[in-house]
């Protein structure tokens, strides 16, 4: 059975911006491959950077890397969902939109 929330941090779209920051270009094959989500939720890059030595892309990178899956979210004709403000406020934040999904028809 598909579970009614699946949330996972890395799917084809992260995957082809990771490529474009480690190889410099798109990959025509990831960017072919079609997303099965029906919802895509970013969070945006405004809240301090922890380096805690599994993150990667800090510093001036951070922006380039939140660029690389806006753009990748553009060329598929995806419209995300923001989640933004400071950090306490985010899992509230979260929290809304997933009940608001949850409750919106499929």
């Amino acid at each position: 059975a598909r579970p009614a929330v699946l949330i996972e941090d890395t799917d084809v779209v992260t995957t082809a911006a990771w490529a474009v920051m480690l190889h410099g270009r798109r990959d025509p094959a990831l960017s072919a491959m079609a997303s099965p989500a029906r919802h895509h939720l970013l969070f945006l890059p405004t809240t301090p950077w922890l380096a805690d030595g599994t993150r990667a892309f800090g510093g001036d990178a951070r922006a380039r890397f939140h660029a690389a899956i806006v753009a990748e979210l553009a060329m598929r004709r995806i419209t995300p969902i923001l989640i933004d403000g400071p950090l306490a406020h985010r899992p509230a934040r979260l929290r809304a939109v997933l009940d608001r999904l949850a409750t919106a028809a499929p």
